[in-house]
């Protein structure tokens, strides 16, 4: 799941996961393309079987006319 569809499922906003998720140590803001910065789990949430981050920069992605792609965190279902 993404942030967004564990927020759906626990009905509160993804600003309340996010922030339950990096109070926990397994969410984090990290830089990322220049500027920007991005929500990615952390070493600690993969190890405990939480999620894992996808790189979609190395996975061919059917979006027709997008160029770029980033990282996001995927968060194993069985897990939310």
């Amino acid at each position: 799941f993404t942030l967004n569809e564990v927020a759906e499922r626990a009905g509160v906003s993804r600003e309340v996961v996010a922030s339950a998720m990096e109070h926990h140590g397994y969410l984090e803001l990290v830089p990322f393309g220049g500027t920007q910065r991005r929500r990615l789990l952390t070493d600690q949430a993969f190890h405990a079987g939480i999620g894992h981050n996808v790189d979609a920069a190395q996975v061919r992605l059917g979006l027709e006319g997008c160029n770029r792609t980033s990282a996001y965190p995927v968060i194993y279902p069985e897990r939310v």
